[in-house]
């Protein structure tokens, strides 16, 4: 979830979609933000497009620094901006966007490959600056998906007096991205109307799944090679290839009701449209 905008000497979180859409035709990308058709065609759903809320806020932070730069320099600017270093508070945003975009195409793959599948991408968040990355709704429930374009070790730790493993990535903490879900997923769960339960007429209540997908941290080896998730605080802990065995799961919810709570997060949650910009 990014939030747009924020401070622009604040340092963000780097938040981590653009491939061609998988059954696209006559060039369709996955940037284009096509309408899909919902419950009996009565619903269009757009898609939305991975990473834009992202690179606009990069664009907005990097055009008001070249503003200011060439004000207080009117001869010098364009010098001196060729020969700086692009600060931190904004490389980071494109960084983020990449690991979005990236993870985005592989979302998209996942839901053209099958029927029971389907993807949101770069959702608005309702009186909110936030957004959410992605949502994957799939038989084993609905999925609130973070992209994180953090680099290096990833791993659980748990001291001897603690309750629940600290989250490190690189040998630093962070367990506030983990905490950070709850809020994701409290929206998520008011736009399926409480718990879910009912969706497509249904009884059988929706699981509302919240997940870190770390697109560029290296987990340990026993855990790529088994593609499992690490979970902490309800939140699962994952990389691109253990994402993919996540949302491939069998759950209790067949094709009618994903579709329905698709159309229905789709609806509720638009497109963020670049709300950075």
């Amino acid at each position: 979830m990014n939030r747009n905008p924020g401070p622009d000497g604040e340092q963000p979180t780097p938040s981590a979609s653009t491939g061609e859409r998988p059954g696209a035709t006559g060039g369709e990308t996955a940037t284009s933000s096509p309408l899909e058709r919902g419950e009996a065609g009565r619903s269009a759903v757009e898609r939305g497009e991975a990473g834009r809320s992202a690179a606009a806020e990069g664009a907005r932070r990097r055009a008001r620094r070249e503003r200011e730069v060439r004000e207080a320099h009117p001869h010098l600017g364009g010098l001196l901006l060729a020969l700086s270093e692009e600060p931190q508070h904004i490389a980071a945003w494109d960084q983020g966007a990449k690991g979005e975009r990236a993870l985005g195409s592989l979302l998209d793959r996942i839901a053209g490959a099958r029927p029971d599948i389907h993807v949101l991408h770069d959702r608005s968040v309702p009186r909110s600056r936030a957004n959410i990355d992605h949502l994957a709704v799939t038989p084993a429930g609905v999925f609130v998906i973070d992209a994180k374009a953090h680099r290096g070790k990833l791993e659980l730790r748990q001291g001897l007096f603690e309750r629940t493993p600290r989250l490190l990535v690189a040998g630093r903490n962070q367990t506030a991205l983990v905490d950070a879900m709850a809020k994701q997923v409290a929206v998520v769960e008011r736009a399926l109307g409480g718990d879910g339960s009912g969706v497509a007429g249904s009884d059988t209540p929706v699981p509302v799944i919240p997940v870190l997908c770390f697109v560029e941290a290296d987990p340990p080896l026993l855990a790529l090679v088994r593609k499992r998730p690490y979970v902490t605080r309800g939140v699962r802990i994952t990389w691109p290839a253990a994402l993919r065995v996540l949302l491939e799961a069998p759950g209790p919810l067949g094709p009618e009701a994903t579709r329905a709570c698709w159309v229905r997060l789709g609806t509720a949650l638009p497109p963020a449209r670049g709300k950075g910009g």
